[in-house]
């Protein structure tokens, strides 16, 4: 019900962003952060860094998704969509590179 709300643009474009985009999302970009400099010390972390990697390479998708959405739906003043925009186009280029980055490392 709350992953349906959200990519749908239900909670709104400020609290999809700010909520949804940042502060749920900085733990996750932490956590992989810190898993990927890990790896280069410890090996027996790589499944966690790949567990992780991968649920904030999913997570971060959803949310451009639901940032899309909730764009398309928001009532407010036009300069806060005419700023996402490029944040959001900034948000998928670094889904494809992230995506590159993760097959190349797991071959």
């Amino acid at each position: 019900m709350l992953l349906k709300k959200l990519i749908k643009g239900g909670y709104g474009l400020s609290k999809t962003f700010w909520v949804f985009g940042f502060l749920i999302q900085l733990p996750f970009y932490a956590l992989v952060t810190t898993f990927s400099y890990a790896k280069l010390l410890v090996a027996s972390h790589l499944a966690l860094f790949v567990i992780t990697s991968l649920l904030y390479f999913v997570y971060s998708v959803v949310v451009t998704i639901a940032l899309f959405a909730a764009a398309r739906i928001y009532e407010g003043h036009k300069i806060w969509i005419i700023l996402l925009y490029p944040i959001l186009v900034l948000r998928i280029l670094g889904h494809v590179i992230n995506a590159v980055s993760f097959v190349s490392f797991i071959r």
